[in-house]
């Protein structure tokens, strides 16, 4: 969901096709204590993580972590998770695989004994 940050984080600003997303990085990265390649946010600096509505609240400036954006819902592509989600109406659990930082959030309001069965699937899963 954060193809630009992929980019970003895989090859530097000049993995981006636009020159003004690859100049806004440029200077994101000037300020940043750390490498490209630790790069988690989308190419406007947006930690993507940090702007849905549940729970927002302004923090960070624009860079490689942390920004929550303008607004809950700012970024087109939290914009379209949401509009995803909204499809589904009564979603059993949600999953957020972090592949970046090879972590997984399943447990958000999500009664016990499901939280029992999605430790053991994604523990099997990661041992298989």
């Amino acid at each position: 969901l954060n193809p630009d940050g992929i980019l970003v984080s895989q090859f530097g600003p000049f993995g981006l096709d636009s020159i003004d997303l690859q100049n806004g990085v440029k200077q994101m990265l000037k300020h940043s204590p750390v490498p490209y390649h630790k790069w988690k946010a989308n190419a406007r600096g947006v930690d993507l993580n940090r702007n849905f509505p549940i729970g927002f609240h302004p923090a960070g400036k624009p860079g490689y972590k942390l920004h929550a954006g303008e607004s809950a819902g700012s970024e087109k592509e939290t914009d379209f998770v949401i509009q995803f989600m909204k499809q589904i109406k009564k979603p059993t659990a949600v999953i957020h695989l972090h592949s970046k930082g090879k972590v997984i959030y399943w447990d958000y309001k999500v009664n016990s004994n499901l939280k029992r069965s999605i430790a053991r699937l994604m523990n099997r899963a990661r041992t298989e």
